[in-house]
């Protein structure tokens, strides 16, 4: 039979957690296995079964990963076509840089803790180095419960983990040419597990991959043909779980959405992700040009992408010291590095330290982070104790709507911030929630407390 020679795959599912610092999803176990075997059968994809690398549950460490990872950037060349799925929680360290958790992975009250996940700057240096042509990068990050008529009260929604944001996304399509990013859900969505063995996503992904609803293009899938069918379904799907839920849980998801998003730059076109069947390719692969126009897509300017690459590139390469450093080690995104000078009484002095930084140096101002919703989550998580946590919610009861109590947004401060911030966004409450936070604990939000204010009046409005 036919052969995708050109196919590799590096499937995670994660599953469960050592340190059971999140809920554990074992569906996304059986994500992985059911991704990994299509891709592999002959009949549909044709991946060669041993460029299908297969990590689950225990065996997604971080160390697993990024040694998977390396492997990748190993065995393919200009001409490969790549596929990299990752399904498990997604989050963000105490710096607020962006982490794909593994199975070793620990939380702290801030979020990750450094060291325990693979963070997105080590995403960005794995995937630059990948010098395939074709790849695409599939996130199921953001998992929300088990959304199905199996559910049955309140306190069992939880969400947990995030979705990447627009700038991760963005940053990752700048590593290299052919780059296509499909996300599970938006930024502010989740990502529903569903009532069946796999989670409503990636059912919809591997029944695509198997060639249902899809187009026959000179013997292969498009990229865009798959991406299509997996909008389609998982909406209806959605919509579908929700009218079966309970009475009186119904009204509280009608509003419910999960839309998966794909994006990619601005006139780059589709590719040949498997084969159709397990065709034998009849000639040049041909498939219409322009991506899905009602759908999520986002196209992003590559000049744009390229910025905002270096800006993250940056960010992992600077660090504010005051006081003495003699001998001092400091971590940053990029790593570890020993600082053997004395004194610093001002920050701003130039140092020959380190293995990749050069100059210590406080933020300008136009560097300072733009408000958003994760340098909001950062800033609670660093500055409130659990019993101003409390306070906060107390404030707010009386101008949000509690559909369900705090503690159901997860077992650690960390995802009771993000819970809370999340039920703010949804009803047009973040410019109460800024208030509250001003209430509290004033100093929190700094100098900038009306960017805070004008930032949250916009996404309350727009």
């Amino acid at each position: 039979m036919a052969e995708f020679t050109q196919g590799h795959a590096l499937i995670v599912g994660i599953g469960n957690y050592q340190h059971r610092c999140y809920r554990d999803v074992p569906a996304t176990i059986a994500d992985a296995q059911a991704l990994a075997d299509v891709l592999r059968d002959p009949r549909y994809c044709g991946y060669p079964a041993q460029q299908v690398t297969l990590l689950q549950g225990h065996e997604t460490t971080r160390e697993a990963v990024l040694r998977a990872l390396d492997d990748l950037i190993s065995r393919t060349t200009e001409n490969d076509t790549v596929v990299f799925f990752y399904s498990g929680h997604g989050d963000y360290n105490k710096a607020k840089v962006y982490q794909l958790t593994t199975y070793d992975t620990e939380l702290s009250s801030y979020g990750v803790v450094d060291g325990t996940a693979i963070s997105h700057h080590e995403l960005l240096a794995r995937f630059r180095a990948i010098k395939a042509k074709r790849v695409l990068l599939v996130f199921n990050s953001c998992h929300a419960g088990a959304l199905s008529p199996t559910l049955g009260s309140q306190a069992e929604f939880v969400a947990e983990g995030q979705m990447l944001s627009g700038d991760v996304t963005a940053s990752l399509l700048a590593t290299g040419a052919g780059r296509a990013i499909i996300a599970a859900s938006r930024e502010h969505q989740f990502s529903f597990v569903g009532g069946g063995k796999l989670t409503v996503f990636a059912q919809a992904l591997v029944e695509g991959l198997q060639g249902q609803g899809m187009h026959n293009r000179s013997g292969y899938i498009s990229l865009f043909d798959l991406y299509q069918h997996v909008y389609d379904k998982v909406g209806q799907a959605t919509r579908e779980l929700v009218q079966y839920l309970p009475r009186d849980m119904r009204q509280q998801h009608t509003e419910a959405q999960q839309e998966p998003e794909l994006t990619l730059h601005k006139g780059v076109g589709p590719f040949a992700v498997a084969l159709w069947h397990g065709s034998t390719p009849s000639g040049e692969f041909l498939a219409p040009d322009a991506p899905p126009t009602e759908a999520a897509v986002r196209l992003v300017d590559p000049q744009a992408s390229q910025r905002i690459l270096q800006n993250f590139n940056d960010s992992a390469h600077n660090v504010a010291v005051t006081g003495d450093t003699t001998e001092s080690q400091f971590a940053t995104a990029a790593g570890a590095m020993n600082i053997s000078v004395g004194d610093i009484s001002d920050v701003g002095g130039q140092v020959g330290i380190g293995k990749d930084i050069t100059q210590v140096s406080a933020p300008t101002p136009h560097q300072q982070a733009k408000p958003g919703s994760g340098r909001l989550a950062g800033l609670l998580r660093e500055g409130l104790e659990t019993q101003q946590l409390k306070d906060l919610v107390l404030t707010l009861e009386d101008k949000v709507d509690f559909e369900i109590e705090l503690a159901a947004f997860g077992n650690n401060m960390a995802s009771q911030i993000d819970g809370l911030i999340r039920l703010c966004r949804k009803q047009n409450a973040l410019g109460a929630l800024i208030e509250s936070v001003l209430e509290i604990q004033p100093p929190l939000l700094g100098i900038e407390q009306e960017l805070w204010r004008a930032w949250a009046t916009k996404q309350d409005y727009q």
